[in-house]
């Protein structure tokens, strides 16, 4: 395998149908990224939930990056601002993430949603999420259904018919929960 490596990048999205990074190589380093926005529009419905994630990973390393203020919704769902299903993610800021649902639930996780791998040293903040008919899982901030996360801060969200955190298997290890709603 090759080494892919991408440093200090400042990146604007617009996932409506891809996620914008797709890291599924062991040999990925991603770095000192900030990905900034990110808008799904309503009607779409290409998939069983609606939207794409901005970033989807299923292994490689993500360290010291920001991904801010993305908008993603759908009349019947939508995927999480970050899918996660393997690798190593570390020092990672998620910060006004905003996912909605009219007609169905939001998503498991309008931030993260880990199913495998480790997030370590994470603050989620200031995100938000609503589904018309959320329960359960649905409508969560920060799901985890598989996965360990570590030293995490959630703090400022709001999650609209559900719980900011939801777990259901992995690991959920000194975490701060705070003034969330």
């Amino acid at each position: 395998e090759t080494a892919i490596r991408a440093a200090n990048v400042e990146a604007f999205t617009d996932p409506l149908f891809q996620p914008l990074v797709r890291i599924s190589s062991g040999a990925a380093w991603l770095e000192g990224v900030t990905l900034v926005g990110g808008a799904g529009g309503p009607y779409y419905s290409g998939t069983a939930y609606g939207i794409g994630s901005a970033v989807e990973m299923s292994a490689g390393v993500m360290t010291n990056c920001v991904i801010r203020d993305t908008y993603l919704g759908h009349y019947n769902g939508s995927e999480p601002t970050m899918l996660m299903s393997g690798g190593d993610v570390s020092d990672l800021l998620l910060t006004g993430c905003r996912n909605w649902s009219i007609a169905g639930g939001a998503p498991e996780g309008a931030a993260v949603r880990i199913t495998g791998g480790t997030i370590d040293r994470t603050i989620v903040s200031n995100c938000w999420t609503y589904g018309s008919n959320s329960s359960g899982t649905q409508g969560s901030v920060l799901a985890v259904k598989g996965g360990n996360v570590r030293n995490a801060l959630v703090v400022g969200c709001t999650a609209i018919r559900s719980a900011p955190v939801y777990i259901s298997s992995g690991y959920l290890e000194h975490a701060t929960i705070v003034c969330n709603t």
